[in-house]
């Protein structure tokens, strides 16, 4: 039931996470000041998405916030386009057109490639019966959910194509001049209600403040990101229990040793605030084989000229136990009853090396990001991983009988009860403290 749940959580969970583009709002805003706000209650407004070929216009209106304190915005309908003109109507007739910038969204991350896929091939790969076909089953489903992806993908965007733009978040009208001025320019388009071909000829707005992220001319750009890193963990055993209701009498140590942590990682930062990516991540243990692939989310606050960054993230990952010991101890009961005068309950635990493990790893850290060239930073980390191992074993009950024939002839005797597989699982928190490499490229 617990591994039901969590299935569930996960995969319902990540879609929310990842700000899939199925959750934006069909509405685009713009900040105006009051003054604006105050003229523009006057007048009608309507948005044109300045395409001469396929005109789309929709109604304009002003919302004002609770918070009287706050700026009002001018509110409208999605429609695509990286400029879009707003067209103002005054009382006597008079029309004036601004040119409003628009920047293409991203959606993150991509339907089921990148949302359920870790919690899907977790259970698929965590499953004991039929692995060799589960494993095939998985591969088949990653290739599959790829695909589908890029056909879902693109049909959504044909089918919607004005959910992706919206108005950067510094583009702002304060000075009334941009508005309340008549076009005297052309006397004649004052008539010409609506002309197309006009539409094209409206001065386009200059970005003050060009960032990394957003040019002069209001064009989003993206930043990719590598990252190098190395940590020495510290491990805590969390619990450590036989899965599937097996019992041992005898301790099984399964606890991962303290030692280095090595990741690669590949991120994007669309905005100056959030980046999001891949990372891989590798144990150098030469007893144990764990790398796990992360999906994580980063959040930057600014401090002076350095970052910190807050995240985490989800993903799957194989462990592999390669080295392991061997336990063995007799008791004088079998199934909480006496064996007997003379017997002893030996129970024996062979280890088996090389079997392969999937499972979920849970990732939070926190970072102080330095930059120490143009496109080099140096970061220091401290991250929390809660990451499961396992070792397996042939567990052989064997009944030992002793008998004294004569004073001087013991016979002993090996009957063998049960012989079954085991696998002890130890949920391992994982705290690591690192520093890495980040390249801009």
């Amino acid at each position: 039931m617990n591994r039901i749940l969590l299935f569930a959580v996960v995969t319902f969970a990540l879609p929310f996470c990842g700000c899939n583009s199925v959750f934006r709002s069909n509405k685009t805003q713009i900040k105006i000041s009051h003054d604006v706000a105050k003229y523009l209650a006057k007048t009608e407004m309507i948005i044109n998405n300045n395409n001469i070929n396929k005109q789309i216009i929709r109604p304009v209106k002003i919302q004002y916030l609770k918070n009287d304190t706050q700026q009002p915005r001018l509110s409208y309908k999605r429609v695509k386009g990286n400029v879009v003109v707003l067209q103002i109507k005054d009382s006597v007739g008079h029309q004036r057109h601004v040119a409003i910038p628009q920047v293409e969204l991203k959606a993150y991350p991509l339907l089921l490639s990148t949302t359920a896929s870790p919690s899907i091939t977790y259970f698929l790969l965590t499953s004991k019966k039929n692995q060799q076909r589960n494993i095939l089953v998985t591969l088949f489903y990653h290739a599959l959910a790829i695909n589908m992806d890029v056909w879902i993908g693109a049909t959504s965007m044909f089918a919607n194509p004005n959910a992706r733009y919206a108005v950067p978040k510094s583009f702002s009208i304060n000075q009334l001049s941009e508005v309340a001025t008549l076009d005297s320019v052309n006397p004649n388009f004052l008539q010409k209600e609506g002309d197309p071909a006009e539409l094209l000829n409206i001065p386009l707005p200059i970005n003050p403040n060009p960032t990394p992220f957003l040019t002069a001319d209001y064009q989003k750009k993206y930043q990719c990101i590598f990252t190098v890193n190395s940590g020495y963990g510290i491990n805590q055993a969390h619990s450590t229990k036989l899965i599937d209701n097996q019992t041992s009498r005898v301790p099984l140590p399964n606890k991962l040793t303290n030692g280095m942590w090595t990741s690669f990682g590949l991120l994007i930062q669309p905005r100056a605030n959030y980046q999001w990516g891949f990372s891989y991540h590798n144990k150098a243990d030469p007893n144990l084989s764990c790398d796990y692939l992360l999906n994580e989310i980063g959040f930057l606050i600014p401090f002076k000229k350095s970052h910190f960054e807050i995240g985490g993230g989800l993903g799957w990952g194989m462990t592999n136990h390669t080295i392991g010991n061997n336990y063995v101890d007799s008791f004088t009961t079998f199934q909480n009853k006496p064996v007997g005068n003379g017997r002893l309950l030996e129970e024996d635990y062979k280890f088996i090396p090389n079997v392969s493990h999937a499972f979920l790893p849970i990732n939070g850290h926190v970072q102080f990001i330095y930059p120490i060239k143009k496109n080099i930073e140096i970061t220091a980390s401290a991250s929390y991983s809660r990451i499961p191992s396992y070792s397996d074993f042939i567990k052989t009950e064997t009944l030992l009988i002793t008998q004294k024939i004569t004073p001087t002839i013991t016979s002993y005797k090996r009957d063998e009860l049960s012989y079954q597989q085991i696998t002890v699982k130890t949920v391992n928190q994982i705290y690591t403290l690192g520093l890495s490499i980040r390249v801009k490229i």
